[in-house]
């Protein structure tokens, strides 16, 4: 029986997170022993982790990998004195080269591993396979701390628009046995960058279950949408990339324009002070209402008349594909992946990538039931389920 390492860091609300949790749903445990290695043990979907799957805890120092860690963390007994100097050498070359780089939230673990990696213990346990199941520190830690005979990185993003320094992660990239991205635009764009890897990169989409959706759909919600009014819904990580600060801004135009609406977002995410700040200044908080983490969305989902995923960039949204598993009228931005789920016109709306568009296709959607149910019908005759993946990944293991 081969013994298959997943590692990732937390289990909390995120696309990536909620396609891992579908991905080992889906893999058959009496054929494989799994266990999944998390920095810390953590987040609404770790209660849907599947029985057969042996949920192991980094050891403590790594969840100074966490960017949510406070300074009383660094200073418990959880941490070594040289641990506490390699994370602060770690920070002050990221600042140092983010005077050159720009560094973002998005790469600056590239950095801080140069140091931080020099302080976190090696895995003791052996693998037949190891599975980075995010890109940076994930994917760094199989490589340097791991024993694994095949080693595979997932790369959950456009990983251009992810501001990446491929200089940094070249010879990661090198060393790692495959690289899994999650659609054909994900691949192209990262084969671009990397060309000479392009004969190691696959496609595994992330799993999405119509049974399982439909199922957790029918069960009764604590959330009861307005329904005096047209709801309107989004599901995702409050952070730029979503662009839930263009859902706030289109809103705004169509409250003006005397609309009956509300428009609600499920998750959370380090934006959500900004964008409850600028609900505020505009005066939209029975408008625009952020109902936080849901650990089922799609009994809220299926209420709302129209879903719009106003994303600066994605991978392969998997809240997308489940808004159309449930047969939502869409309003998409026109982010480089889209359309490897979407065809504007025919299973939704793609809006360009500004307040201003989202704002005239919602209208468009609001103005026309009858563009709407086209939508809906064109959205029935398409296959979502797509179980099947998880045989990709077999034949990798194997």
């Amino acid at each position: 029986m081969k013994r298959v390492m997943f590692l990732m860091g937390t289990l909390q609300s995120g696309g990536a997170e909620k396609s891992l949790v579908s991905l080992l749903s889906a893999m058959d445990l009496s054929k494989y022993k799994v266990d999944l290695m998390l920095f810390e043990k953590k987040g609404i979907f770790v209660d849907s982790i599947p029985e057969g799957v042996n949920v192991l805890e980094a050891p403590p120092i790594v969840r100074g990998l966490s960017k949510e860690k406070n300074l009383k963390f660094f200073f418990s007994k959880e941490m070594s004195l040289k641990a506490l100097y390699l994370r602060t050498m770690g920070s002050l070359y990221t600042k140092i080269k983010g005077l050159k780089f720009k560094i973002n939230q998005k790469n600056n673990s590239q950095f801080i591993w140069k140091y931080w990696n020099k302080a976190v213990p090696v895995i003791e346990k052996n693998y037949d396979v190891a599975i980075a199941y995010l890109q940076g520190f994930p994917v760094y830690y199989i490589l340097e701390k791991s024993d694994a005979k095949v080693k595979i990185g997932w790369i959950h993003t456009d990983y251009v628009e992810g501001g990446y320094f491929k200089d940094l992660d070249r010879p990661y990239f090198e060393r790692l046995d495959y690289i899994v991205t999650v659609s054909e635009k994900c691949k192209n764009t990262f084969v671009k960058v990397f060309p000479e890897f392009s004969h190691k990169i696959i496609v595994i989409e992330n799993i999405v279950s119509e049974k399982s959706i439909g199922l957790m759909a029918q069960k009764k919600s604590s959330v009861i949408l307005d329904k005096t009014k047209k709801c309107i819904i989004g599901v995702g990580r409050l952070s730029k990339e979503k662009g839930m600060d263009l859902a706030v801004e289109a809103c705004k135009r169509l409250v003006e324009d005397g609309y009956p609406i509300k428009w609600y977002i499920i998750g959370k995410g380090p934006e959500e002070k900004k964008l409850r700040e600028l609900i505020e200044n505009y005066g939209l908080g029975e408008y625009f209402i952020l109902l936080g983490e849901q650990t089922n969305p799609y009994n809220i989902v299926k209420q709302a008349d129209i879903y719009v995923q106003p994303s600066r960039f994605e991978g392969k949204s998997i809240a997308l594909e489940e808004a159309k598993v449930l047969e939502k009228p869409i309003v998409v931005t026109n982010y480089p992946t889209v359309g490897d789920q979407i065809v504007d016109g025919y299973t939704g709306m793609v809006a360009d990538i500004s307040s201003e568009s989202i704002y005239r296709k919602v209208k468009e959607l609001l103005d026309n039931e009858q563009q709407c149910d086209i939508l809906k019908a064109n959205l029935q005759k398409e296959k979502t389920t797509n179980d099947d993946e998880v045989e990709k990944l077999y034949k990798l293991i194997n």
